[in-house]
């Protein structure tokens, strides 16, 4: 026979250090961040909530519409079996923050994050939108968080999978006044209910995305230092080295181009292939500059 639901209220006060943190899919955005939403897909510049996106299997219009998914049933059955739920809270805006809303001096750290839906994606290349304010802004496909007793996971996540919800297990709560949440894959943290930040630089990514920001600063350095010493032979020998010195003013104009240019059009970043393509746009910026001279003298 089932057992009875207990006449109380869950509101945090019986979490204990080691506890740990479940998640269940979100059927898409939940309602949240339409507003940013809208501005990326319906502007004066593109109208893209007619269009069919291969990675939704519909339109754009239609994966906005869909309804906030609510997981009463699967909670009650929870509660209904015995599960010792100690805090339930649903990810609506300001994402996985909601966390701090319930409980006093317990924070969570993060380990292992689900992949967010494809609508995700699509906002944050078309809206130009960082990681860390995504997460800031959206459930990132997790609508429901419970903290509960490590051994009554499985029987947690085998209900909420018998709802056809995808459930696993995120982290797990510590003590902390500070409320902090730490999402360690990303390795951004909220300290004291306020908004995600990155915990150390650079900025970073999501999951499974290559990090190329470092890479490009890298690439950069080695140009301007190889550069600098031809600079210093075309100094030394003077005249008959003068066209390097013409070659090196060039490259002030092609290196902080040449690495965008690389981004945008698709090009993998290494550095002989970046110094070959610096090297090639500064020849040219040599040679269109010498005929501008000969001509005007």
């Amino acid at each position: 026979m089932a057992q009875q639901i207990p006449d109380s209220i869950i509101d945090g006060d019986q979490i204990e250090e080691g506890d740990i943190l479940i998640g269940i899919s979100s059927s898409g955005i939940h309602s949240n961040g339409l507003t940013l939403a809208r501005n990326i897909f319906c502007n004066k510049e593109n109208f893209l909530l007619n269009r069919y996106f291969d990675e939704l299997g519909h339109s754009m219009g239609e994966e906005l519409l869909k309804p906030a998914y609510i997981y009463v049933d699967e909670i009650m059955e929870m509660i209904r079996a015995g599960v010792r739920l100690k805090t339930v809270a649903h990810i609506t805006s300001d994402g996985l923050v909601n966390l701090t809303r319930i409980g006093k001096n317990f924070g969570y750290e993060i380990t292992d994050l689900p992949k967010p839906q494809p609508i995700y994606e699509l906002i944050r290349s078309y809206g130009h939108i960082d990681t860390t304010e995504m997460y800031n802004v959206y459930n990132m496909g997790i609508g429901m968080c419970a903290v509960l007793p490590r051994e009554q996971c499985d029987s947690a996540l085998q209900i909420a999978e018998k709802y056809r919800k995808k459930a696993f297990v995120m982290g797990k709560a510590l003590n902390d006044h500070s409320k902090k949440i730490e999402i360690k894959p990303l390795r951004i943290v909220s300290i004291n209910e306020e908004k995600f930040a990155a915990s150390s630089p650079p900025s970073y990514i999501q999951p499974g995305e290559k990090r190329k920001e470092n890479q490009e600063y890298s690439h950069y350095a080695m140009i301007t230092a190889g550069f600098e010493v031809i600079t210093s032979f075309a100094d030394i020998l003077s005249s008959p080295l003068s066209s390097l010195i013409a070659f090196k003013r060039s490259m002030v104009v092609t290196i902080p181009i040449t690495l965008p240019s690389l981004s945008i059009i698709g090009t993998p970043l290494n550095a002989p292939k970046t110094i070959l393509v610096a090297i090639s746009m500064a020849v040219a910026f040599s040679f269109a500059a010498t005929m501008f001279t000969d001509i005007t003298s």
